[in-house]
């Protein structure tokens, strides 16, 4: 009975680790200096997680921003809204550690507005959207984009053929 008390204390160990996830996070950016102008330069991403959490080479995965959020009327917090800012292309992987690039900014057309709309140091890596570039591709090939700003024409204002003045 002792030794089944031990047997199950172990597994119970055992899960208890497994099943917290790793967060993973952008912890560093590097960009070396441009010597001309033709040169081009890359901004690379230092990521806290690696092999061990499944992220291999040429994969995207999106990266989030939290935004704390605070309702004064209910005097209360109603939690983080977390905001899809764009996508990093790993380019290296090993264990513990990542390097991606960016691959895709997002726009804000139907996402919620951030006061600084590029990837940086502190966003979270949301895993569970780690997708194969090829796989990507495919897919976004099929779905329907939002319209960009290049697409939708931009009409002048007209003013009221009838106009009253206010005394002020």
């Amino acid at each position: 009975m002792h030794f089944f008390k031990w047997v199950l204390a172990l597994c119970l160990v055992t899960f208890t680790f497994k099943s917290e996830a790793k967060d993973a996070a952008i912890f560093d950016s590097r960009k070396p200096v441009a010597l001309s102008k033709n040169e081009t330069t890359y901004i690379d991403f230092y990521i806290n997680a690696g092999t061990e959490e499944g992220i291999q080479r040429g994969v995207l995965i999106t990266a989030v921003r939290s935004a704390s959020l605070y309702d004064a009327y209910q005097n209360k917090s109603p939690g983080d809204l977390v905001i899809p800012v764009g996508q990093l292309k790993i380019i290296h992987v090993q264990k513990g550690l990542s390097v991606g690039r960016i691959h895709k900014i997002f726009t804000r057309e139907y996402l919620p507005t951030l006061d600084y709309n590029y990837i940086m140091v502190g966003d979270r890596l949301d895993l569970s959207t780690m997708v194969a570039e090829s796989k990507a591709k495919k897919t976004s090939a099929s779905e329907v984009s939002a319209p960009s700003d290049k697409k939708i024409e931009k009409k002048a204002v007209e003013m009221p053929k009838e106009t009253v003045d206010f005394a002020s």
